[in-house]
């Protein structure tokens, strides 16, 4: 490796660790902001009755006016400092603290120490470029990239409450070979049979096509729910043709796995069950490759072969059994 590749290396590493930082920077500012907003009333309100109780018992001899006293302190230390005074104190602090003890500090001390922070700020910077990189290998596409755009959490945050959807808020998207899959955090009233209910409103929020399958179910733990857009299949590029050593009848458009029909309980055509029991297991299938059928449901999809069933060139006419 060259020495200008050094440098870009570590100028890559440097510029992602200055964009998380930023990020962490703007996500507590905002977080501390929104607290300030919410509890600066508390304060106003503990002020206020602090001034009833001193109206009511001026030499302070009844605990109405210690209970005020400490409401009113407990008020003020629930309110967190905005996140330029917080910055500004811990710089001093450190300073002071740096300023009393770091004389008394060797030189190999300084040394080592100095190793340490090189090793540890590389380590971070190691870490975060690994852990942002897609090592799935899936590239969006367009279509892909606007949805992936979108689901940002910032960008959600500024539209949602336009679209009726204010107490959500978006995770971080995933691509998968099933298509995009998202987190979404429900506050408030808010459950995944809501979000099922204002589908509309995330497509539009989302800018998606109306053909696009759109599946919100519950997350993995209370508070959240999982939304998977299909822009893709599992099984694109796979080979559907049906010959007679292989035993699967579909694939699993989802996961991509092989989906095996038992040959002696029956097959299924697009237009509903079809009984096979009276058929041979070894005659079930056609010894003719047929050309791929797609049949769909609500939670998963699976191709299809088309001939299942066939006993010889041409298909009998099937006798359906109604699904209970």
């Amino acid at each position: 490796m060259s020495h200008g590749q050094v440098w870009r290396t570590h100028r890559q590493y440097a510029a992602t660790a200055a964009r998380w930082t930023a990020d962490h920077w703007r996500k507590e500012a905002e977080r501390r902001r929104a607290l300030r907003a919410d509890r600066k009333p508390l304060v106003r309100d503990a002020r206020r009755a602090l001034a009833t109780a001193r109206a009511i018992d001026p030499e302070g001899v009844t605990p109405l006016r210690h209970r005020a006293e400490r409401e009113l302190r407990t008020a003020k230390r629930r309110v967190p400092d905005p996140m330029w005074l917080f910055a500004t104190k811990t710089a001093a602090a450190l300073g002071v603290a740096g300023y009393v003890w770091l004389p008394q500090v060797s030189t190999r001390a300084w040394v080592w120490s100095a190793i340490a922070v090189v090793a540890a700020v590389t380590g971070l910077s190691v870490w975060i470029a690994v852990r942002e990189r897609d090592t799935t290998g899936l590239k969006p596409t367009a279509e892909e990239s606007a949805l992936l755009k979108r689901l940002q959490p910032q960008h959600w945050k500024e539209h949602a409450e336009q679209r009726g959807l204010a107490g959500t808020l978006t995770g971080r998207p995933k691509l998968t070979e099933a298509g995009i899959v998202c987190a979404v955090r429900l506050d408030g009233t808010w459950t995944a049979t809501k979000l099922r209910g204002a589908e509309d409103h995330v497509r539009a929020l989302l800018g998606a096509r109306t053909s696009l399958r759109m599946q919100i179910k519950a997350g993995k733990q209370g508070g959240w729910a999982e939304l998977t857009l299909r822009t893709r299949s599992a099984a694109d590029g796979d080979d559907l043709t049906w010959t007679p050593d292989r035993r699967s009848l579909g694939i699993d458009t989802v996961t991509g796995e092989q989906v095996t029909v038992p040959l002696g309980n029956g097959c299924s055509s697009l237009d509903g069950p079809v009984p096979v029991s009276r058929w041979p297991p070894g005659r079930c299938c056609s010894t003719r490759p047929r050309a791929p059928r797609t049949r769909s449901s609500s939670s998963t999809s699976s191709a299809w072969k088309a001939g299942c069933g066939t006993t010889g060139p041409a298909w009998p006419p099937p006798r359906t059994r109604s699904s209970t």
